[in-house]
């Protein structure tokens, strides 16, 4: 009869025990992942977002200095007549509502852009409802390797007007 094996000496290199291996995750379905923002786009939703955030500077770094702003029959002529006109009343409804975006279309041709959105607008302000249905045109230029907006349109009217 063979004599077992003698045990390896310490130190001595043994070799790795076996490893089963895990089992492979269950495949997933193909989706593609969501396609990336073109940059006129984050511009808008940075604008937006700045609004909402009570932002003031935020908000006017977007806007090129000749930007014309369409509201309601109301117009703004440049940046920096938005922003001592009614900027600072648009920043108090942007925190006091809630804005719901409900659809988007977007293109652009060379250094020009333009971002069409509908929106829902709620909230609460002064004591009153407020429940809006909007729509917005924004037109954004290629400025070097920045896009400025250059001209907002927004309009609205309450739900089931």
């Amino acid at each position: 009869m063979p004599e077992p094996a003698p045990a390896p000496a310490p130190g001595a290199d043994v070799a790795p025990a076996p490893v089963t291996p895990l089992p492979s995750p269950a495949p997933t379905p193909d989706v593609a992942p969501p396609a990336p923002v073109p940059a006129y786009e984050a511009v808008v939703n940075d604008f937006h977002q700045a609004m909402a955030e009570g932002w003031k500077e935020g908000v006017l770094r977007h806007l090129a200095d000749g930007v014309r702003i369409y509201e309601q029959g109301y117009a703004e002529r440049s940046r920096d007549e938005y922003a001592a006109g009614h900027l600072d009343s648009d920043l108090v409804f942007a925190a006091a509502t809630r804005r719901e975006r409900l659809g988007r279309e977007s293109g652009s041709s060379g250094d020009h852009a333009w971002v069409l959105s509908q929106s829902r607008t709620q909230g609460e302000i002064g004591g009153r409802t407020v429940d809006l249905e909007q729509t917005e045109t924004m037109l954004l230029q290629r400025v070097g390797e920045a896009w400025q907006i250059v001209h907002i349109h927004w309009s609205a009217h309450g739900r089931g007007d």
